[in-house]
């Protein structure tokens, strides 16, 4: 059991009791069918919680801990009672902020099924840690049959197929007992910038949602941290610079998986829009200098100003690259909007830095 499930943030005290620590991992719990139960997360020692009871799988107390009590003397049928876990169809699981949340879904011990075009790419990916159904999220009839028996929806899509595949999901959801959708939105998506396509996608697929009346949660992503590696390629690395760099909260993408999959567990997430920014604020260029220094430093840099690099990527050809310099000059001119207070309220806050990310890579 995570701490996030458990509604405790380590870092406090409760009553008497010393400081604890923040678990991103799972550890053993105990329940009862009695209104009082037990946690344990030390072998041989019961946290004693009053009313720790269980509603739509959230977990919640009244009252803190106030003392330990032996778990030998804990009746037997208090423990080893199964916890109430739902069958989640997640869409783009493949992609870079999909995976983190399929594999934290799994650690808080949801039935995870995946609908991809690829099912051996999401073998070597996921192993078989999850159901995986081969199928388009744009066709209804994959829809239909990856739905079969779901109780929610993570809808984590690219421009290009996020409206459609929503609007189907929204018509099968007429026939079935669809209990919650979690939908990955961006940070900068407002009315005032449904100018960039992007956004107004974002807008018009959130609309839906919304009009459904369907139990949801809305995530509104910064930059993850992995998107640094797409700007080198084989033995060169490229700093777009742009008119205006704005400081960017860039997240470890393992930060935003961990944050939705407890959103699972906490109704208390329902009906908001949560924004996800990093613990720092760096500019794109100096974020790409340090990743290049720790982790390819040998690498030859390219250091192209923004319309050189729109240049390149109109004479070239290459329609990512364009994409990128279109984003960045989209961030140059609004900044980076988005209150993450709520976020981190409910939540444990990100707190992978990009040094601390580095390590990882290397």
């Amino acid at each position: 059991m995570t701490t996030d499930l458990a509604n405790y943030v380590g870092e406090f005290t409760y009553a008497s009791e010393p400081k604890g620590v923040y678990r991103y991992v799972t550890t053993p719990i105990r329940l009862s069918h009695n209104p009082r139960c037990v946690l344990s997360s030390v072998p041989g020692v019961a946290l004693k919680i009053h009313q720790f009871t269980i509603h739509n799988s959230r977990f919640s107390y009244l009252m803190p801990p106030s003392q330990h009590t032996p778990l030998a003397t804990i009746p037997t049928s208090w423990q080893n009672t199964p916890i109430m876990t739902k069958k989640i169809l997640l869409l783009g699981a493949s992609g870079m902020l999909g995976q983190p949340v399929a594999h934290s879904l799994v650690k808080q011990g949801h039935h995870v099924r995946i609908l991809v075009r690829s099912p051996e790419r999401a073998r070597k990916i996921f192993g078989d840690t999850v159901e995986i159904i081969r199928g388009s999220a744009t066709n209804k009839e994959d829809l239909q049959s990856a739905l079969s028996g779901c109780d929610a929806v993570h809808i984590s899509l690219t421009q290009d197929s996020e409206l459609l595949a929503t609007q189907h999901i929204l018509d099968l959801a007429a026939t079935r007992s669809l209990q919650r959708i979690t939908y990955v939105s961006a940070t900068s998506a407002s009315e005032q910038n449904r100018w960039f396509p992007m956004v107004d996608s974002k807008m018009r697929t959130e609309e839906l949602i919304r009009q459904s009346g369907i139990p949801h949660v809305v995530f509104c992503p910064t930059w993850a941290m992995e998107t640094l590696p797409s700007f080198y390629n084989g033995d060169r690395g490229v700093i777009i610079i742009g008119k205006n760099p704005p400081p960017l909260h860039f997240f470890a993408a393992v930060d935003f998986g961990r944050i939705v999959a407890a959103s699972y567990a906490d109704d208390r997430a329902l009906g908001k829009r949560l924004f996800v920014h990093g613990p720092e604020a760096i500019t794109l260029p100096v974020a790409l200098e340090r990743y290049f220094a720790a982790c390819h430093p040998d690498l030859k840099l390219t250091h192209l100003p923004l319309w050189q690099a729109n240049l390149i990527a109109k004479i070239t050809r290459r329609p990512a690259m364009a994409g990128i310099v279109d984003l960045i000059a989209y961030f140059d001119k609004i900044g980076e909007p988005g209150d993450p207070t709520a976020t981190n309220t409910l939540f444990a806050p990100p707190s992978i830095t990009l040094d601390n990310w580095f390590q990882t890579l290397q």
